[in-house]
This record gives C-alpha cells, sequence and structure tokens, in this order.
C-alpha cells in the first residue's frame, strides 16, 4: 500500500508538471496588445481642415503600360492642390514660426514620402510651395516649419496651400499593380 501512495502521489505530481507546463506553454502563444499614445505639446496651435472633397485626393488610375520608361523617383500624372484650413488660433504670433507635422506612414521606398506599408511603386510626395523643386517638402512624421508664413491672428481663419505629387517609386519595368492608400493626419502649431 505504501508503496502504490508514492506512484500515485508521484503520477499525481508529474501529471500537475506536465499541465502547467502545457499551460505556461499556451499562454505564451497568446498576443499583447500595442497601444500607441501621442500628444504634442506647443506654444500655441489651430484647428485644422481641410478643402479637399471628402477628404481625399485621388489621383486616378494608371496602368503600368503607359508608364514607358518612367525611372525611379519621378512623378506620375498631375500635381494636386489641396489646403489647410486654420482655424480657432490659440493666440496672435508676429513674428511667428509656423510648423505643420504630418502624421502618417512614410513610404518604405523614401522617408520623405507617404505611402501605406504594403505599396512598392507608388508614393505621395506633400509640398508646400510653387513646386517640388523649391518649395517646402512635409516629412512623414516630422514638425516642418513653413518658413514664409510669419504671422497668425487670434480668432480669425486662415488656410495654408499645399500639393501633393503622386510618386513612382521604382523604375517603370520593376512597377507592380498596386493600390496606394495613406491616411495623413495634419496639425499646425506656432510659437
Amino acid at each position: 500500500m505504501f508503496f502504490s501512495k508514492k506512484v500515485i502521489s508521484a503520477a499525481v505530481l508529474t501529471g500537475l508538471m506536465v499541465s502547467t507546463a502545457a499551460f505556461a506553454a499556451g499562454e505564451a502563444s497568446k498576443q499583447g496588445a500595442t497601444v500607441t499614445f501621442k500628444a504634442q505639446l506647443r506654444d500655441a496651435a489651430c484647428d485644422v481642415s481641410s478643402t479637399t472633397e471628402g477628404d481625399t485626393v485621388d489621383f486616378g488610375i494608371f496602368t503600368i503600360d503607359k508608364l514607358g520608361a518612367a525611372a525611379a523617383d519621378s512623378q506620375i500624372g498631375v500635381t494636386k492642390d489641396f489646403s489647410l484650413v486654420l482655424t480657432n488660433c490659440s493666440k496672435a504670433a508676429d513674428p511667428a514660426k509656423v510648423f505643420v507635422y504630418a502624421d502618417g506612414q512614410a513610404s518604405n521606398y523614401s522617408q520623405k514620402y507617404f505611402a501605406n506599408k504594403a505599396a512598392q511603386s507608388l508614393a505621395v510626395q506633400i509640398f508646400y510651395g510653387a513646386d517640388a523643386a523649391t518649395g517646402t517638402t512635409l516629412i512623414p512624421n516630422q514638425a516642418t516649419q513653413l518658413a514664409d508664413i510669419t504671422k497668425v491672428s487670434e480668432g480669425t481663419n486662415a488656410s495654408i496651400p499645399l500639393k501633393a505629387n503622386l510618386i513612382l517609386t521604382q523604375a517603370a519595368d520593376a512597377a507592380k499593380a498596386e493600390v496606394m492608400s495613406v491616411p495623413v493626419t495634419f496639425s499646425v502649431a506656432y510659437n
């Protein structure tokens, strides 16, 4: 009887250890949640909205065969104009240093363009000024100063005209069919 109690106790102990290990292994395969918290603290800021219809800038549909011999990093289609409308600015500033923060996914091809993670052939370039070559490019997830805006009035409305180019991120002969859609959230701050 004494022998059988030891065997039963050993069997129960072994079973308990195996079930504990199995439970721990099962728990190790569970996934956690990642939560991103964001905030900005600025001297002054404005509410920002957009003049684009439905808050979407639509470049349209292009076909690979129509790209011809387009090189990587070249614009396809036409430049699209849109504006950020500023309201409810918190205080006046003259002179002011105005910054636009563009929160969005950077292109895997180039950190100066916006694109969804799956995009391999297309990206969006956003800039302030007459053209991309001489204007100020808004870089993903960075505050970009717009040097020629030097005054902000409290309680008045203002507009910041921006432009967007659709960029081919690889040479046309390497381009792949895809849908590029990337949200960009703009905020404006000044001091």
